[in-house]
């Protein structure tokens, strides 16, 4: 992919500017990466729907930010949440 693609800080003032940009109504968070063992790359919604059907829970659509020295970009992405009556 890119050089030194990574997570920016979200004070970043180039990730607030896409933010803005995109129009997002949602508070930026960073998540911890649990990747399945079934879930492929680049497959984020195939990987998610598979969990919801084995495990129960959610599909939450958003937002992946990636920033290096010579971009910023967000990229469609989905996450599972479990539904916290399932606990």
């Amino acid at each position: 992919m890119y050089a030194n693609i990574e997570t920016p800080e979200v004070t970043d003032p180039h990730v607030q500017k896409l933010i803005c940009f995109i129009d997002s109504d949602f508070e930026l968070i960073k998540l911890k990466i649990e990747p399945e063992y079934f879930a492929r790359e680049l497959d984020c919604i195939g990987a998610v729907r598979e969990k919801v059907k084995r495990d129960g829970g959610n599909i939450v659509f958003g937002w992946q930010i990636w920033k290096n020295d010579y971009l910023v970009e967000a990229e469609f992405h989905a996450v599972w949440k479990l539904l916290m009556e399932q606990n």
